[in-house]
């Protein structure tokens, strides 16, 4: 419970097998319906009530990540956003940016927020923003730097990890960053986000050197021959 996303993120992994079946198994029509009607109820409906009646957990929960599996699998099996122009998903990213941000008020006023006026991860608006990034940095090809991207990419659940433990958080970060609250603006902003670029490249170095450490003892190889040994290619079409 300490690392809800995680522990959401092992819950819905156990249920990946089942949903990518499921949707290779379907038509179009038949996947779109039943995406749609996933997004209906755990995002729409259960967004406009104003509480959780189907105990998604506001998108922090096993739940929801198998709904945003299921949407991510239904556009990776039949991308159905291929053929539109790069403009169009350019706009469309900026007008979901756009109205998350002026919804946001709303959201809060109508009880469609947390409690602290956060925006929930199962909002239809923060639903649609998400798809539109996923649409759009899909499209893009990265030529330079592939490196450097995959080397972030590799340490940020690492970060994720090291940050937000709760010695850590208490002990150093709130520590430190505790005076950048007496600031004004014009200097806590900056050293808000100077303090932020601190902390991740710091916790990318202690994962880089974890990374490293398992490389020498070869532990991947070993989880992927335990794997192959007891799954072997049941999953493989």
């Amino acid at each position: 419970q300490q690392y809800w996303y995680f522990t959401a993120y092992a819950g819905s992994f156990m249920l990946a097998p089942f949903i990518r079946i499921a949707v290779r198994k379907m038509n179009f029509k038949q996947a779109s319906f039943c995406t749609g009607m996933l997004v209906l109820v755990f995002s729409v409906l259960n967004t406009l009530q104003g509480g959780d009646p189907f105990f998604a957990n506001c998108g922090k929960g096993t739940i929801w990540l198998v709904v945003l599996y299921a949407v991510g699998a239904y556009f990776g099996e039949f991308k159905p956003h291929e053929k539109v122009p790069m403009l169009v998903l350019w706009g469309f990213a900026a007008c979901s940016l756009i109205l998350l941000a002026g919804l946001q008020p709303v959201s809060v006023r109508m009880g469609w927020s947390y409690l602290s006026g956060e925006p929930r991860n199962d909002s239809p608006v923060t639903l649609l923003t998400a798809v539109a990034m996923m649409l759009l940095f899909s499209r893009i090809s990265v030529t330079r730097g592939q490196k450097l991207v995959s080397a972030l990419g590799a340490t940020s659940f690492g970060v994720y990890l090291i940050h937000d433990h709760p010695l850590i958080r208490r002990y150093t970060i709130s520590t430190y960053s505790y005076p950048l609250a007496g600031l004004d603006t014009l200097l806590a902003v900056p050293g808000v986000i100077l303090a932020s670029a601190g902390i991740y490249m710091v916790c990318m170095l202690i994962d880089m050197l974890r990374q490293k450490l398992f490389d020498l003892l070869r532990v991947k190889q070993m989880f992927a021959a335990l794997e192959n040994k007891l799954v072997g290619n049941l999953w493989d079409d």
